[in-house]
């Protein structure tokens, strides 16, 4: 999402963590928060600088109107935000169900 903070980021990527781990059976649950503690705290290490390297060459900012020649659609964090959350929890689930294969 541009514009976002890598903290506002790592903390929705988080709560979407547990709340894929919450559905596990309880034989899973205990791997899967492992494995999700495991991922956060590689990306409070490492992923700080990808975050920032993300936020420079996929989003385009201006800084006023008069820099461009059309002005950008105003994004809606919202939609933006609930469609990340969507495919943080695709890809958790669909992670955790081929490991319990």
């Amino acid at each position: 999402l541009c514009d976002s903070s890598f903290n506002f980021c790592e903390s929705t990527f988080k709560k979407c963590m547990k709340e894929v781990c919450s559905t596990q059976g309880k034989g899973q649950k205990d791997a899967c928060t492992k494995q999700s503690d495991s991922f956060s705290g590689m990306t409070m290490m490492f992923g700080r600088g990808l975050f920032e390297q993300g936020q420079k060459e996929s989003c385009q900012c201006f800084k006023n109107k008069a820099s461009s020649t059309r002005a950008p659609p105003e994004p809606d964090p919202l939609r933006a935000l609930d469609e990340a959350t969507k495919q943080h929890k695709k890809f958790l689930f669909d992670f955790y169900s081929v490991g319990a294969r």
